[in-house]
C-alpha cells in the first residue's frame, strides 16, 4: 500500500474522531447496511435490494409503507474496561428528495426485547427525514439503564411514499457510543 494512500485514510480516520461529542479513544461507531435488514412479511414483494440500499422494487405500484428490522448484532463490549457499550445515538442513510414535505419519508425507532419479554420495547423517539428542519439525520438517546449484553436489540425502518413513482431508499444506520 502507498504511503499516500496511508496518510489519506489516518487523516480521514482524524477528522471522524474529531466530529466532537467525545474523546477519540472512546467513540465507538458500528454501521448496519440495509442489506442486513430483513423487510417484514407484507413488504417483501415490494420492495428490492438495489446498490446495497432498499427501495421499492421495479414496477411496483405501492404506495404502502414498507417495514425493515435491522438487527443490532455487534457485542458491544468494551474489552479495556469489560463493561458494556451504550447506544449514545444513531444516525439513518437515506434517499428522500423531497426532504421534509410528507409525499416521502424514511422512519427509524431503536426497540429492545428482553429474553422473558411477550413483545419489544421501543427506545427513545422515531427519527423521521421528514423532521429534519435542522438537516440532521442522527437522534440522540440514552439508554444506560439497559445492559447491552442482557437483551435483544434491533431497528425498525420503514419507507414510504404518497405516489407511486416517489424515489424513496433506506441505505443503513450507525451507532454511535461516545465513551462518555
Amino acid at each position: 500500500m502507498r504511503l499516500v494512500h496511508l496518510l489519506g485514510g489516518l487523516a480521514a480516520m482524524c477528522s471522524f474522531f474529531s466530529s466532537g461529542d467525545a474523546d477519540a479513544a472512546s467513540v465507538f461507531n458500528y454501521s448496519i447496511p440495509a442489506s442486513a435488514c430483513h423487510p417484514d412479511a407484507d413488504s417483501a414483494g415490494s420492495v428490492a435490494l438495489s446498490n446495497g440500499s432498499w427501495v421499492y422494487s421495479s414496477g411496483s405500484l405501492s404506495t404502502d409503507a414498507m417495514t425493515f428490522y435491522c438487527p443490532v448484532t455487534h457485542p458491544f463490549f468494551d474489552l479495556a474496561s469489560f463493561e458494556d457499550q451504550v447506544i449514545d445515538a444513531f444516525r439513518l442513510y437515506y434517499r428522500d428528495p423531497d426532504g421534509s414535505t410528507a409525499n416521502i419519508a424514511v422512519t427509524a425507532q431503536l426497540f429492545t426485547r428482553g429474553p422473558t419479554s411477550s413483545s419489544p420495547s421501543s427506545i427513545g423517539g422515531v427519527l423521521s427525514s421528514n423532521s429534519g428542519s435542522s438537516g440532521n439525520n442522527r437522534v440522540a438517546l440514552d439508554i444506560t439503564d439497559h445492559t447491552m449484553s442482557s437483551q435483544l436489540y434491533f431497528f425498525k425502518v420503514t419507507i414510504d411514499r404518497s405516489t407511486a413513482v416517489g424515489d424513496v431508499a433506506f441505505h443503513g444506520i450507525d451507532i454511535i457510543d461516545n465513551g462518555v
